[in-house]
């Protein structure tokens, strides 16, 4: 089934006091009805005369949206600063910062430096988050370990790590027989060398479970 097109009418909700102004809907309600704006492949804004938004009503539309979701982020209870989500919106909400290692200054989140573990210190004055691009989040009992990195997307077997096992193979022999003259016959055992099989080529194999990606980002405030 096909969902049919919705038009919001910028202008209207502008109007009757939605989103802007005085606050007609919980931030939940908002974030849903906002979110029309961005599957633009089912629905779509215009103004009342039916023309697309300009791109000035698009960035207060982001905008909205990004107010709304530190709303409700708030509304559903309260997470702690310093706590790591999984986010697969388009816009950070206000209240965090993208998990991507990046630096800040300590007197724009005071909150957030007074909570950070030593790994994400830089100086008494900035500190980074925490860098999770192509990374997995794996749990710790010490908070010293917090921040700690490790691990790799691929690996290859060494002789160490193969099972201990044996080869076994047929090895024939035969015997020369030799006579000289009217003496008598001499006879010299003899082998033959035999090789196994050669396989494999020692190549890297991914370390990685089926996955689904998602920003991360660090509650700030």
């Amino acid at each position: 089934m096909v969902a049919s097109l919705v038009i919001q009418d910028f202008e209207a909700l502008i109007a009757s006091g939605a989103y802007g102004g005085t606050r007609r809907f919980s931030p939940s309600t908002e974030l849903m009805l906002i979110s029309l704006y961005t599957y633009e492949s089912l629905y779509r804004w215009t103004n009342n005369n039916g023309e697309p938004l300009t791109d000035e009503q698009k960035d207060t539309v982001e905008n909205w949206t990004a107010i709304a979701q530190d709303e409700l982020m708030r509304e559903v209870g309260e997470v702690p600063i310093g706590s790591i989500l999984p986010f697969a919106g388009k816009i950070v909400p206000g209240n965090a910062l993208l998990c991507d290692g990046s630096t800040y200054q300590k007197d724009d989140w005071p909150e957030l430096y007074a909570v950070l573990a030593d790994d994400f210190i830089v100086s008494p004055t900035s500190f980074t988050t925490p860098d999770m691009g192509t990374r997995f989040i794996r749990g710790t009992s010490t908070l010293l370990d917090v921040g700690a990195t490790g691990g790799q997307d691929t690996t290859t077997l060494s002789i160490a790590n193969m099972p201990q096992h044996t080869h076994s193979y047929l090895n024939e022999t035969f015997t020369i027989s030799v006579q000289a003259g009217g003496g008598s016959v001499a006879r010299f055992p003899q082998s033959s060398p035999i090789q196994t099989g050669s396989a494999g080529s020692g190549s890297s194999f991914t370390n990685l479970p089926r996955y689904l990606t998602a920003r991360f980002i660090i509650i700030a405030r």
